[in-house]
């Protein structure tokens, strides 16, 4: 579904992408993971577009971005940027609602609704539509969103994002609690359970190890890692991309994964 091959951002004489190449396909969750300052949210504005004189390919569905109309694009690729912002006092329902602007003249108001109800739904915030967005937490207003992320790519009511769609999301729990982030990280899940891509850029170390299908690594602007959590998510590979000692417990048997910083365990200063 997204290809990127050879993505290249320099900005005021400094490199911040070198060459980066992955992809996302269709039925994946993709973590993109990495140090402050690796890259990751340039590499992400390369890929929506918003930084267009960054070098390289972005493919989406197999076509060129910059070939894409723009109209057709935003019904297929939904992005939630990192820390977004409401300066106006609409309710979480109309918010959401703008996400089906670009099905204007081949929605209805009653699907657009349905729509933005279920949207909601999937990031439990069910019953929140008539509530001012002003008045919401840092982490419900996340959500929200999320939830207009969704909408603008959700096909018809009853459906989910499927194949075709494709989620970028910049850090989508940065603001969330433990139970929100289960709830926000268990809907990007399920939307590419059901066929779509999502790209998800994470600092949660453990969330990318619990709903990703692959881990993106980068450092200092370059691709340092492409695989399955197991094989990427190692102790010795984390501690030298993060310049710190990390500790990865992996429990036999089951999913269950704790990455943690070596010298917070204050009894042992070890793993």
């Amino acid at each position: 579904m997204l290809e990127v091959a050879g993505v290249r951002i320099e900005r005021q004489g400094r490199l911040l992408v070198d060459g980066v190449s992955f992809h996302a396909g269709a039925g994946e969750l993709v973590a993109l993971i990495g140090p402050n300052g690796a890259g990751k949210s340039s590499l992400l504005k390369a890929v929506t577009g918003e930084w267009r004189d960054a070098g390289g390919r972005v493919e989406i569905a197999g076509r060129g971005r910059r070939r894409w109309a723009p109209r057709a694009l935003a019904r297929q690729v939904a992005v939630m940027a990192q820390s977004p912002q409401v300066g106006f006092d609409f309710t979480v329902a109309e918010l959401v609602g703008l996400g089906r602007a670009p099905h204007r003249g081949c929605s209805t108001p009653a699907r657009d609704r349905a729509i933005v109800g279920e949207a909601l739904a999937a990031v439990g915030l069910s019953g929140f539509g008539a509530r001012s967005v002003l008045e919401l937490s840092g982490g419900e207003r996340q959500r929200v969103f999320l939830a207009k992320a969704i909408a603008q790519v959700t096909p018809a009511p009853g459906a989910l994002p499927g194949a075709g769609s494709l989620l970028l999301l910049d850090e989508p729990t940065s603001a969330l609690d433990l139970a929100q982030q289960a709830a926000a990280m268990g809907a990007a899940r399920r939307i590419a359970d059901n066929g779509a891509a999502v790209l998800a850029v994470l600092h949660d170390l453990n969330l990318a190890a619990s709903f990703a299908d692959r881990v993106v690594v980068m450092t200092r602007g370059r691709l340092a890692a492409d695989g399955v959590p197991e094989e990427v998510l190692t102790a010795e590979r984390l501690s030298a991309w993060y310049g710190c000692s990390v500790c990865v417990d992996q429990r036999s048997g089951d999913a269950v994964r704790l990455i943690s910083v070596a010298a917070f365990n204050l009894k042992t200063r070890s793993c």
